[in-house]
């Protein structure tokens, strides 16, 4: 965890009791890491975290990603005597005794001169978390910088605050509510993956042609609800059979020895069981980029090739716009890497799908010579 203080040092006097303001415009950042809504509420999507634009009397003034797999962020609160930095990192080998230390080092090297306040003045947050915290006094009294840190599944959640030691209590109030409305949506989201297994990945490619044909196929069947139309036998319509969809994303960890930053994902339901979805990344990049693997929907329906076997079939695409690339099929759950490769690929321009589906058309394109015509 290696970061920027991001609280600047203030120097306040009695006379000026309004903290300087930082730039109110937010550099942009990916939106494969932040996505913002409408209404200006900021979500991480490898956390769950949600940023809104304004919480009480503090406005959202920037957003920050410390990392190139955005698993280090960060969102900067400002208020009218006191900045609060909320951080989230995914945690590796490092405890959170290591995170909070490093902290500590960090604010000390750029405040060196501050002193930790009286033990009585040592001010918790209000909440169901329990936080390891520590407030300096700086400016001969005049401004105050705490550090205040919880686990979060297995994710640290940090605030950094630098106030007038008068506003404390509405900095304290401010990042209590900042804490309930994290507890309420990374908190639920990384609660779900942690109980999720890492899955086995195994699988091996499937070279047969007809087998990926009607796989490629497939990719036009489903509906825009996700379900493949039924008929009995005599042609008449049944109820539509409902294919299984990744319920929620659980950002794993990143891949080393690629050209592109490439982050690992995989899908859990409701209750945090593992599902047959598998996703690398791009983080970093504008806009968000992903190769899927996902069942074969053959494989899905009673009496399917891929249900026969000990080992289901996957389907390996990346959907841009309109159009689906179908990469690859697999015996078996596909390795990361092999997905990161296919994706490095898609990336640079030298991608060999095998067929392209266009869902606007309804029309398939299949390759005789795969990557001919990307």
């Amino acid at each position: 965890m290696v970061r920027r203080f991001a609280a600047l040092c203030l120097v306040l006097t009695a006379a000026q009791a309004e903290v300087p303001q930082e730039p109110s415009k937010s550099p942009p950042v990916p939106q494969s890491i932040w996505q913002v809504s409408a209404d200006g509420a900021a979500l991480h999507l490898q956390s769950g975290l949600v940023c809104p634009a304004d919480v009480g009397d503090f406005r959202r003034t920037r957003l920050h990603v410390f990392d190139r797999l955005g698993l280090d962020v960060g969102c900067n609160y400002n208020g009218r005597r006191g900045w609060i930095t909320i951080y989230l990192t995914k945690r590796g080998s490092q405890s959170l005794g290591d995170d909070f230390a490093e902290a500590k080092r960090q604010l000390l090297a750029h405040a060196p001169a501050a002193a930790p306040l009286p033990d009585a003045d040592q001010k918790d947050l209000a909440g169901t978390l329990t936080f390891q915290h520590i407030v300096y006094g700086e400016n001969a009294g005049r401004t105050r910088s705490g550090i205040w840190e919880a686990d979060l599944s297995g994710w640290t959640l940090e605030y950094r605050a630098t106030y007038d030691p008068a506003a404390e209590p509405e900095m304290l109030d401010e990042m209590a509510e900042l804490t309930r409305r994290a507890e309420g949506d990374a908190g639920t989201a990384l609660a779900r993956c942690a109980k999720s297994d890492i899955p086995v990945r195994d699988g091996a490619p499937v070279t047969d042609d007809s087998s990926t044909m009607a796989a490629a196929l497939m990719l036009l069947v489903p509906g825009d609800d996700g379900t493949i139309p039924a008929q009995d036998e005599k042609g008449n319509p049944q109820k539509p059979v409902e294919l299984l969809k990744p319920a929620h994303w659980c950002a794993e960890a990143g891949l080393d020895g690629f050209k592109y930053p490439m982050l690992v994902w995989h899908a859990v339901g409701e209750t945090g069981q593992t599902q047959p979805f598998d996703r690398v990344t791009v983080p970093g990049v504008a806009g968000l980029i992903a190769i899927d693997s996902s069942p074969d929907l053959i494989g899905s329906l009673p009496g399917g090739a891929a249900a026969e076997s000990a080992k289901p079939q996957f389907l390996v695409s990346l959907k841009d716009g309109d159009e689906v690339y179908f990469y690859a099929l697999f015996r078996g759950r596909p390795d990361a890497r092999g997905l990161a490769a296919f994706l490095q690929d898609h990336v640079d321009g030298r991608g060999k799908p095998q067929a392209k589906a266009n869902l606007k058309t309804n029309t398939l394109t299949m390759f005789q010579d795969p990557g001919s015509k990307q």
